[in-house]
């Protein structure tokens, strides 16, 4: 069982302070990686948009699939997250 995975026996034998320590444990874990993911979103943006700069009209949506592959509404989706 890894740390993400927990069964129904387990969670059933927690006593009410274990059970509130690890859901706070996990919101925690969340919280950061979505913190963590939102950095790397917008890093991947600001790179999008100095690539863009770079890349040849009509070019754009072949560079994406073929050299990073992303897919053009993702790429779009960062490039608003780093505009804004």
């Amino acid at each position: 069982m890894n740390a993400i995975t927990t069964t129904a026996a387990t969670s059933t034998a927690m006593s009410g302070e274990q059970l509130t320590a690890a859901i706070r444990h996990e919101h925690e874990a969340a919280s950061k990686a979505a913190g963590v993911a939102l950095q790397h979103a917008l890093e991947a943006g600001r790179l999008l948009a100095e690539a863009k700069r770079k890349i040849r009209h009509g070019s754009w949506e072949t560079y994406l699939r073929d050299s990073c592959d992303i897919a053009p509404r993702t790429a779009r989706l960062y490039l608003r997250l780093h505009k804004h």
